[in-house]
């Protein structure tokens, strides 16, 4: 089992680094905590996703826009997969089982990002003229669920939306 949070190693609580502490099956330490940053990124964690393997996928604000990294089961921190320019991805995050794909918010619907090269692919465009809040994200066997709420004539209309490949 892995925790993660943004700890404060000073006394000022602006002073975040994302990180993860592991846990053995009866909550024993399964290891040091691994930060995923340093203080000068002043980093916030918006969302993460665990994988079979054990990977934590973490998608964390950061000054200048947001990092999407990956710490591996048993290891260190992990690699910057994508820096990406804004930081409105609200808090859902999925990484299909391979761990080429993730998909993530963005302000008209969802974007695709690939963890190969760290390209993220124009937004997919859910139809709700920028008034979508993705609540949820899940891997599906052949894509991605998508939990939201698009505000149209009808407010807070709740919607699943099945995201092919």
């Amino acid at each position: 089992m892995t925790l993660v949070f943004d700890a404060s190693p000073t006394e000022i609580a602006e002073d975040r680094i994302p990180t993860l502490l592991r846990y053995e099956a009866d909550l024993q330490p399964a290891g040091p905590a691994v930060r995923t940053t340093g203080l000068a990124e002043g980093a916030e964690t918006r969302s993460v996703a665990g994988t079979a393997d054990g990977t934590v996928f973490v998608l964390a604000a950061v000054q200048h826009g947001s990092w999407l990294l990956a710490v591996p089961d048993g290891g260190g921190a992990g690699p910057l997969l994508a820096q990406l320019e804004d930081r409105v991805y609200g808090y859902a995050l999925t990484v299909e089982p391979a761990q080429v794909w993730a998909v993530l918010p963005a302000p008209v619907g969802v974007r695709a990002v690939d963890l190969t090269t760290g390209e993220a692919l124009p937004p997919l465009d859910l139809g709700c003229d920028r008034r979508l809040d993705v609540r949820a994200l899940y891997p599906a066997e052949s894509g991605t669920l998508a939990i939201g709420e698009c505000d149209d004539e009808r407010e807070d209309t709740q919607l699943l939306w099945f995201l092919g490949p």
